[in-house]
């Protein structure tokens, strides 16, 4: 008896993945390519250079990797933990310690990478002062109304335990000083 159920041969399979990523290849090919940091996208025409500077955490980033150094081999090398080295190059600012300690931060980070540390630090604070308008201005006044007065809320009970805790203790006090 002959079987007519085709054989799937180890070449079949081949040939299957080759077109997959033929096809994935042809559907990468078609996107349209985004602008590059510093040129702005005209409507007819190529891209056109603008003057940007490039962010403070992509500045670090670049002269990190520009030294051939891991966030961790420059950690070891500054003494600076290796996670508020990945905060800064990220700029999740709101992930680091008090920004006296940032600053000095920077500072051994910029002397460390052979980058002018003043205009590091320029960089820094400018990128920090327009992360915080944003937060600012992203939150309305409702919300802000809502956390103070929860933490009145919160300030409110805890005054509350402590006259409670003291007039126990001086009930306390007063039974034992009759009794």
């Amino acid at each position: 008896m002959v079987s007519r159920c085709p054989v799937r041969t180890q070449g079949g399979k081949e040939r299957r993945k080759a077109a997959v990523a033929e096809r994935a290849e042809e559907a990468v090919h078609e996107l349209p390519i985004p602008p590059r940091a510093g040129e702005v996208q005209v409507e007819h025409g190529p891209p056109v250079d603008v003057p940007v500077q490039p962010q403070f955490g992509l500045t670090l980033k670049r002269a990190r990797e520009r030294k051939g150094l891991s966030i961790h081999d420059l950690a070891a090398l500054t003494r600076i933990s290796a996670r508020w080295i990945a905060a800064l190059e990220q700029e999740r600012f709101e992930q680091l310690p008090a920004t006296v300690f940032v600053v000095g931060y920077v500072r051994n980070l910029a002397r460390a990478l052979g980058v002018d540390p003043a205009d590091l630090l320029t960089r820094y604070r400018s990128q920090r002062q327009t992360q915080d308008a944003a937060l600012l201005t992203a939150g309305s006044g409702s919300d802000r109304f809502e956390t103070a007065m929860r933490q009145r809320k919160y300030l409110v009970f805890t005054v509350l335990a402590v006259v409670v805790g003291l007039v126990a203790m001086l009930a306390l006090f007063l039974q034992r000083r009759q009794g």
